[in-house]
């Protein structure tokens, strides 16, 4: 940093200015001036007060800013004083108070550091009620675990960005895993399980994405809603669906005994009808197609490694070349769709269990 000497001198340079001009203007001896250039303070007769005013003035004449001018003369400022003679003898540094200071000085940083870990755990930790359905909208971050806590059970939920630049989602339990794509349009519904004094509990999870913010975090909705056991004494009212093709969605009690010889498995129960999120992943080279909610219908060969999901509100019709390098999931339960090299044709829809007057989610053989 320049002095204030330096300064004084290029300003006045700049103007074109000679010492003898500003002596005139100010009537300022012109050696009193040379000094203050010089940095010779020292050489100013009288108080202190003097040279500030001369400084005051200078600074002034020159168009300069005053309080930086006296700020830097008072940071350079030397105190002339007399210091004893046994202060200035070589003291043995004090061993005990400086391990003394050490220690303090790690405590304190510790400290901090496990008051800033308890803050980011407490920002990323998100709890559940079981009283009833919870949801909140809330800020995280990108690559940072987010702990959600269900009943007894607490789930691992990770958002990120894929290969492909798309924002993706990872979410692990005890047991099992799932990986799922964020959308603005369908929430990703996720199935958790936990176990609470030893009684299997299901919870539905919502996800949805409402906004990026910034490139390293992302603002998303979470819902949570247990799956509630049917009440025999209470009987459900039959729900209408809304779909013409109800005869391929829903099997009548008439129409069971003809399947009963199909390959059949159910992957959940609910009360009403929800929309779930069918991941297909592929173990091997396939030739794949489907036919959604008997709408969207896609076909395509795939290899080892790609995966796609879709949005199911009804039904979805699978046809598949190689069963056995082909896996559905949905929530965390996983199913193989076959047997390798098989051709594999498979329902998934939601029936009425007659029993139990709960919606059963089917994969079955048709």
């Amino acid at each position: 940093m320049k002095s204030i000497g330096e300064l004084l001198e290029k300003q006045r340079i700049s103007r074109n200015l000679t010492i003898e001009q500003v002596s005139e203007e100010l009537q300022i001896p012109k050696q009193y001036l040379q000094a203050i250039e010089s940095d010779m303070f020292s050489e100013i007769p009288g108080t202190e007060t003097n040279l500030l005013g001369f400084l005051r003035m200078y600074a002034l004449f020159l168009e300069m800013e005053v309080k930086q001018i006296l700020d830097i003369y008072e940071s350079n400022k030397v105190v002339d004083e007399e210091i004893p003679y046994h202060q200035l003898l070589r003291k043995e540094p004090d061993v005990k108070k400086i391990i003394l200071l050490v220690i303090m000085i790690g405590s304190l940083l510790a400290a901090g550091v496990f008051v800033r870990q308890l803050a980011l755990q407490r920002e990323n930790s998100v709890t559940f009620s079981l009283a009833k359905p919870k949801s909140l909208k809330k800020k995280f971050s990108l690559e940072q675990d987010i702990k959600i806590r269900v009943s007894e059970e607490v789930f691992t939920l990770q958002f990120s960005r894929n290969s492909n630049n798309e924002l993706a989602g990872h979410i692990q339990g005890k047991d099992n895993t799932q990986d799922f794509l964020l959308s603005m349009q369908e929430p990703v519904l996720i199935i958790l399980y936990t176990l609470n004094s030893r009684i299997e509990s299901s919870f539905t999870l919502r996800i949805m994405l409402d906004r990026i913010h910034r490139d390293d975090e992302v603002v998303v909705f979470l819902e949570v809603e247990k799956i509630s056991a049917p009440n025999v004494d209470t009987p459900i009212e039959q729900e209408v669906l809304e779909e013409k093709d109800i005869e391929e969605i829903f099997l009548s009690e008439g129409q069971l005994s003809s399947v009963k010889d199909l390959t059949r498995q159910v992957l959940m129960s609910v009360r009403s009808g929800i929309a779930v999120n069918p991941i297909i992943t592929f173990k091997g080279y396939v030739y794949y197609r489907h036919r959604l909610d008997n709408g969207e219908v896609m076909e395509r060969y795939y290899q080892a490694g790609d995966q796609i999901q879709r949005t199911m509100h009804s039904n979805m019709k699978i046809w598949v070349s190689n069963a056995g390098k082909t896996h559905l999931k949905i929530g965390l339960n996983e199913v193989v769709l076959g047997r390798d090299g098989d051709v594999s044709v498979k329902l998934l829809h939601w029936q009425r269990n007659p029993r139990t007057n709960m919606l059963d989610l089917i994969l079955e053989d048709v």
